[in-house]
């Protein structure tokens, strides 16, 4: 019968952007099914109020944010695997690794865009750290429990991150991975959790409620006419939603209340501007209204009063910090092994190349004869050196591949083209990987649900093509044609799938 087991690393936390190794010890006395094992990044988001309410702390909506080459939080969204950087997996019966893959993040990115169908992406939203928006063009952040209904309060629980080993490791899809013949195993991880660099935290539904929720008309509530007296502790909002999980409000939520104040007693009226800081305590759902109470009144009506432009805005948190506490490795053990005498996979070796800024590049790299897949990743600095994407528009205009003085297409690949697709098709098929989508924009969080991936946002390019099995290494020659007046070659990052063998 199999069982779980958790294996804390060898490096105690608090993880950061200087303290991001992590390693894993795993015992030799067993079989491992890796393909429903998984790393799991734990920590926890600290806010802090800029004024403390009697009823208790706020709780705020948030996403995670890769940082762009400005420094900035960019709105694209990444998948869990982007967390590791670097992936190292050892034993103690192989002199070599087993696997040692750089750069792994720029991979995984690369191959999850052609990989994931946009049913995919927001079918496992609910374990992503990067958040896309919804159908009701919300967002709520990892680890939240925002409740939108009565008056229970909403919670900041812990945040977990998956990250399952076949999505950084091509062991990770082994069902009985043999750590009985191999010996002690040890995973050495690299990951990217610099706040400044790499990973962030951005709020969600704070001061900029209209652009993050993308609808003026969820911005206000019901006017209250003359002849209400007392005190004002409940709003409805004018929206109706047919389904409360379009509804923009949690208990627990800060706003900030706008409205006018108009004593109809006076001739002419007078009208005094309320603007005021409130919690919901209580959420009530009926007929398709939503009535929020708040946790103290907005003001207090006299029988000539009435209240009149009433609207509200997202509060923004004080401070914020993210505190990655600890970090496990969940593995699924056998219960009974599989005999086996020799181990045959497919892995990566990456190799670091730089344009220096050339316009046409075309370079020759000594490729082993092992390599079955070449693929050519050109990570753009100006979105965190993450995505292989042109930001400057269609900066590569073509690309082509030779092997050992032999053209491995009849002409330059064009991006974009119909030929360009057939390579895409062609190398993912040769790695056994299944070509789900051709959109070449990646996603956009702050774009609504519907136009997430449309022209502006910033196009994927994928440069592969599948190469053959020689004797003897291969004189692998990668040319790239650049436009003249969009862009240059920089960074490039070639990854070379290649078999192995290792007798057990």
């Amino acid at each position: 019968m199999n069982r779980i087991v958790k294996h804390q690393s060898v490096q105690s936390g608090v993880f950061n952007g200087s303290k991001n190794l992590v390693d894993f010890d795993i015992m030799d006395n067993t079989q491992h099914n890796f393909k429903n094992s998984y790393v799991n990044l734990r920590g926890n988001v600290n806010t802090t109020d800029t004024t403390p309410r009697a009823f208790g702390k706020a709780v705020y909506n948030y996403n995670f944010k890769w940082i762009d080459g400005t420094g900035a939080p960019s709105n694209y969204k990444f998948t869990n695997e982007a967390i590791i950087k670097n992936a190292r997996l050892t034993c103690d019966t192989q002199s070599a690794p087993l696997e040692d893959i750089r750069r792994s993040d720029v991979l995984r990115i690369q191959l999850a865009h052609f990989t994931s169908s946009d049913d995919d992406v927001y079918g496992q939203s609910y374990k992503d750290i990067s958040q896309g928006r919804t159908q009701g063009d919300l967002i709520v952040g990892l680890g939240l429990d925002l409740v939108k209904e009565g008056s229970r309060m909403s919670k900041n629980n812990e945040v977990s991150v998956q990250i399952p080993l076949n999505k950084f490791l091509e062991l990770g899809n082994m069902e009985n991975f043999p750590t009985n013949k191999l010996g002690k195993t040890r995973l050495h991880l690299e990951l990217n959790l610099d706040q400044e660099k790499k990973l962030s935290i951005s709020q969600f539904q704070g001061s900029d409620m209209a652009g993050d929720i993308g609808n003026n008309d969820y911005l206000l509530f019901d006017d209250i006419p003359a002849g209400s007296t007392g005190d004002v502790e409940t709003l409805t909002l004018t929206q109706e939603f047919v389904d409360l999980k379009y509804s923009p409000f949690w208990v627990g939520q800060l706003l900030e209340i706008t409205a006018d104040k108009v004593d109809t007693a006076q001739t002419p009226p007078t009208t005094t501007a309320i603007v005021v800081q409130r919690m919901i305590t209580n959420i009530s759902y009926n007929n398709q209204e939503i009535t929020i109470t708040l946790d103290e009144s907005l003001t207090t009506l006299t029988v000539d009063e009435e209240l009149i432009d009433i609207s509200y805005n997202g509060v923004n948190w004080a401070t914020a910090s993210l505190e990655w506490s600890q970090c496990e490795l969940v593995l699924e053990e056998n219960g009974a092994s599989v005999d086996m005498d020799e181990l045959q996979y497919a892995t990566y070796k990456n190799e670091e190349d730089n344009g220096n800024g050339l316009t046409t590049f075309s370079r020759q790299y000594n490729v082993e004869s092992e390599c079955f897949n070449l693929y050519v990743c050109l990570p753009d600095s100006a979105l965190g050196d993450l995505w292989s994407t042109m930001t400057g528009g269609i900066q590569y205009d073509s690309y082509r591949i030779r092997s050992d003085n032999v053209d491995l297409t009849d002409r330059d690949i064009e991006v974009y083209s119909a030929l360009y697709n057939d390579r895409i098709a062609m190398t993912l098929l040769n790695a056994n990987l299944q070509l789900k989508s051709l959109n070449p924009y990646i996603m956009d969080v702050k774009n609504a649900y519907y136009n997430n991936r449309i022209r502006g946002t910033p196009p994927t390019v994928f440069l592969g093509n599948p190469l053959p099995q020689t004797p003897t290494n291969k004189l692998v020659q990668l040319t790239i044609n650049g436009d003249s007046t969009l862009g240059v070659v920089n960074s490039v990052q070639l990854y070379k799938q290649v078999f192995k063998s290792i007798k057990l």
